[in-house]
């Protein structure tokens, strides 16, 4: 009965807790919305001249949803 007991531990629990490196939830969303933030500035600077705001932050939005995700589904890397 204690084998089984270690063997939970060993192979579910403690990989599980090592995983979150002690962070927590509003940890990563903080982390994530300070990447979004500066990935839609940088990618603001891509834009043209000519073009519009509107398309312009559009097309940030959708660029750095492509590379990070959204906060309720990011990429993990």
């Amino acid at each position: 009965m204690r084998f089984g007991i270690y063997f939970f531990q060993l192979f579910f629990i403690i990989p599980l807790l090592l995983s979150c490196e002690g962070r927590t939830p509003e940890d990563f969303d903080r982390e994530f919305n300070q990447k979004y933030n500066a990935c839609f500035e940088r990618a603001k600077l891509r834009c043209d001249s000519d073009m519009n705001t509107e398309a312009c932050e559009l097309m940030a939005n959708d660029r750095c949803q492509s590379f990070l995700g959204t906060s309720d589904n990011p990429i993990v890397k």
